[in-house]
């Protein structure tokens, strides 16, 4: 690499020295000159007036250019990428250190922080493209700024246009960082920043429900913005137009299953496991296990290491009745997730499926009695937020063309 970029100087490309100059002009002096930007450019041009006016001329060919007041060299740099490119890349590389590539290179190895202003970093660019400048980080932040209140505008626009409500999803918890920088995580400052939000889209009288999960930060944001907005005369109803994330309550109820199950190294390692907060992994990471039994149980065996891990015939069959346990709730999740259609509908046959799912396994007396009370917790889950069904989650079930007769008998609803 610093071969690459170690090139020779070559004399004859060195800017022609001007000693000449048209009859009506004047070099101006040396503090004058020096007086210019930084820009690349002035070190192909030279400032001098012509009957009091400023102009640049340049050193390969003479010719004079208007200096802009505003500073800008936009037309030096043209005039040098359109006539004399191939001169200014041989200079600009000729000035590069011969063991730049080095210098690089052991930057990369040492993690060396390196912005745009660093020195070196500009020498590879200039090897790359010498006509080029690097934006400064000040004029990336204007365009990114402008760039985001122009998006604001748009989106605004679109919202105000909705000739029907809105329905809000909100995702805050599940941040790995939970960045507290960014807002504290309490309902007040949750519902703060969310008013001001709606307000600022013009659509907070338009607002029909709020998707949220089950931290109970959430149930005082809602209290907070539902009183609120109230004394702008909007009216909000914080329980029953508040959707509780069905998801999440699922994999809350899975959680119950496994807290309170027998302390063996089995039930340990999936409750330790981050998989058992994550949907439906924890019936994926059963299943999966099965389908490489022998792999598993040889692995564990010939590795010291893994000796701690082996599983016994006795823990892979408690493995199959928790993945035949955890499938509807698998099933649920995954119908849940289909975008063809809205699925807030379904939510409540969800909830008869699996807590009668869960009462046959309680019922069966071949179902050993560690999963019973596992069953028993999650079903207790499940009934507690089955309870909390609001109004809109009813509504949804009645206009749904697509439900069926069918689907009320298998609810047991009267007809």
């Amino acid at each position: 690499m610093s071969n690459s970029l170690s090139l020779s100087y070559d004399e004859t490309l060195e800017p022609m020295n001007i000693s000449y100059f048209d009859e009506d002009s004047e070099l101006l002096s040396s503090a004058e000159a020096t007086t210019s930007s930084e820009s690349f450019v002035w070190k192909y041009f030279t400032k001098k007036k012509i009957k009091n006016k400023l102009v640049a001329a340049c050193s390969f060919c003479n010719t004079n250019l208007k200096i802009q007041e505003d500073g800008s060299t936009s037309s030096f740099k043209r005039h040098l990428a359109t006539k004399y490119k191939n001169k200014v890349l041989e200079l600009k590389r000729s000035n590069i250190i011969p063991d730049a590539g080095i210098i690089v290179l052991d930057m990369l190895k040492n993690n060396a922080s390196i912005n745009h202003n660093h020195e070196g970093l500009r020498d590879i660019f200039t090897y790359l493209e010498p006509c080029a400048t690097a934006p400064s980080s000040d004029l990336i932040k204007r365009h990114i700024t402008s760039n985001f209140e122009e998006e604001c505008i748009k989106l605004q626009n679109k919202l105000q246009e909705v000739l029907g409500r809105v329905s809000l999803t909100t995702d805050i918890w599940t941040t790995d960082t939970n960045d507290k920088s960014f807002i504290r995580h309490t309902g007040v400052e949750i519902a703060n920043y969310m008013e001001e939000c709606l307000w600022s889209l013009g659509i907070i009288s338009k607002v029909i429900a709020i998707i949220r999960d089950n931290v109970s930060a959430n149930n005082k944001f809602l209290q907070k913005f539902s009183d609120s907005v109230s004394q702008s005369g909007i009216w909000f109803d914080d329980t029953q137009q508040s959707i509780r994330c069905f998801g999440h309550i699922l994999n809350l109820a899975i959680q119950c299953m496994f807290k309170n199950l027998e302390d063996e190294i089995l039930i340990k390692c999936i409750r330790r496991s981050k998989i058992l907060h994550k949907k439906n992994s924890t019936y994926d990471m059963c299943k999966h296990a099965i389908v490489l039994q022998i792999v598993l149980n040889t692995l564990s065996y010939t590795e010291s290491d893994l000796h701690q891990y082996v599983l016994s015939e006795e823990n892979w069959k408690k493995i199959k009745l928790l993945t035949a346990i955890l499938l509807p709730f698998k099933d649920a999740i995954v119908k849940m997730l289909k975008q063809e259609y809205l699925t807030l509908s379904m939510v409540i046959l969800f909830y008869y499926t699996l807590i009668e799912t869960l009462k046959e396994a309680i019922r069966n007396k071949n179902t050993p009695q560690w999963l019973v009370k596992g069953c028993k917790d999650a079903m207790t889950k499940l009934l507690d937020y089955c309870e909390k069904t609001n109004i809109l989650i009813l509504a949804a079930v009645i206009l749904n063309p697509r439900l069926k007769l069918e689907y009320f008998q298998t609810l047991g609803w009267p007809l």
